[in-house]
């Protein structure tokens, strides 16, 4: 050990470590862990050979913890007799402050080692100067002067730490406000009325659009437009193959010449024989039939290029991956609509339902923008849920969109949320979870 070791002073040693321990109480966050901490840490500031820490409630003194034991017995002779030592000390008319003891071992349990009876009695105090507990230090030398100067300080750091641990703030309010609470929360949740509302996914769509579909069985050959592209009224938008729409035409035709053959052939044989009028009349109107069937093919033979009955734009997936596709009669293939007339299609799960009127308000959240909420008003409630692309069952509402929405364009998805009539507060709260307890408990 060098001399700069020797020549420092034992007090600044003790008090560096008082230091240290205040800095260990303050990390310390359960009561437990801090009775321990003050019957076993105190050694290294206090040189003493036993600790027992009692806490005060009123008059009653219950032993918290003992050095270097993990549990405290309070039925243990010695801690039952230190108890009774100590009552005189902690009785109300104390003064509570730190005082020098002496135990007296006439009547000591232990009879097979010594007990310290030198000891100091350190009450720890709350904020009020109220004792919460008391720290009897106990060794067979006396106490010094300058050793209760630095248990002083050390017990307000401890009386402050145990103070903080077991008045932690508490949810529950005073039992002198409780019952006012009580009074007021029962009055809330019968006189405080929110609307119902019922939350789903939403989608801007157009207000009336035109379903361009298929005319007949066949295998689309070319789309003229582009998805989204703006179109006139006249504009070519599909053309089929008209191949086997050709070959129908062909055949009624010729299927035509023959019956027009077969009535001229008749026409001759009725100057020789009259019996060939009656058959003239069959085989005019078999012509009549045959001539029909020519119109009807050219007619289908026409519907191989579908045109644009109205100025719009027009909405599908991917014109090339329609293409040489073979659709069947009345398969949708895309539709036309005007972009500045939308609505908004509202898809409310089954569970989420709720009871809402016609011009019910909905305010909806697009993905593209959510921080902005846009208002519409109900006008069709869905009567009859359907299956979504999710697979889950779900009410389709329809709502008229306010003129601030139309900047977000058809396809804009997000979340929607319709507000239904008002009900009290009690029933808000609880209308889920008692769904789901009786679906639970099926009653």
């Amino acid at each position: 050990m060098s001399d700069t070791d020797n020549n420092i002073d034992p007090r600044l040693v003790q008090l560096s470590t008082a230091l240290v321990l205040e800095q260990e109480i303050r990390a310390i966050r359960h009561v437990p862990e801090l009775t321990h901490h003050i019957t076993t840490a105190s050694r290294r500031v206090h040189d003493h050979e036993m600790a027992i820490l009692w806490r005060i409630q009123g008059k009653k003194l219950t032993p918290w913890a003992v050095s270097d034991l993990p549990h405290v017995v309070p039925e243990a002779p010695l801690t039952r007799w230190l108890t009774e030592q100590a009552k005189p000390w902690c009785s109300t008319d104390s003064d509570n402050t730190i005082k020098t003891v002496i135990l007296s071992t006439a009547d000591s349990p232990l009879t097979d080692r010594v007990v310290p009876t030198q000891g100091v009695w350190i009450p720890l105090l709350n904020r009020n100067k109220k004792p919460l507990g008391a720290l009897l230090l106990l060794r067979e030398h006396p106490w010094q002067k300058r050793e209760l100067m630095l248990a002083e300080t050390v017990s307000g750091c401890y009386g402050h730490a145990l103070d903080a641990l077991l008045h932690r703030p508490r949810w529950w309010p005073k039992r002198s406000y409780r019952w006012p609470v009580i009074g007021l929360s029962i009055a809330a949740l019968i006189l405080i009325k929110l609307p119902l509302t019922a939350v789903g996914t939403a989608e801007i769509v157009p207000e009336a659009p035109i379903i361009i579909a298929a005319p007949f069985q066949g295998v689309v050959r070319q789309f003229h437009v582009h998805p989204y592209q703006q179109v006139e009224t006249g504009t070519l938008l599909v053309t089929f193959d008209p191949s086997e729409r050709q070959a129908e035409r062909d055949q009624a035709n010729k299927a035509l010449d023959v019956a027009q053959a077969e009535l001229e052939q008749l026409r001759f044989q009725a100057y020789e024989d009259l019996s060939s009028k009656d058959r003239q009349v069959i085989w005019q109107k078999k012509v009549a039939l045959r001539r029909q069937a020519v119109e009807h093919a050219q007619k289908r033979l026409d519907l191989h290029q579908l045109y644009a009955t109205e100025s719009g734009v027009v909405f599908f997936d991917d014109r090339y991956g329609w293409e040489g596709r073979p659709v069947a009669i009345g398969q949708r293939l895309m539709s036309l609509a005007d972009p500045t007339k939308t609505r908004l299609e509202v898809e409310i799960p089954v569970e989420q339902m709720v009871p809402v009127d016609y011009q019910a308000e909905v305010r909806f959240f697009a993905d593209m923008d959510p921080t902005h909420a846009r208002t519409a008003r109900l006008t069709q409630r869905g009567l009859e849920a359907h299956a979504t692309s999710t697979g889950q069952a779900a009410y389709r509402h329809r709502a008229v969109i306010d003129q601030q929405a139309h900047d977000l364009p058809i396809g804009a998805r997000g979340t929607a949320r319709i507000s239904g009539e008002p009900v009290r507060l009690w029933f808000y709260l609880f209308r889920r979870p008692w769904v789901t307890l009786r679906q639970f408990i099926g009653w």
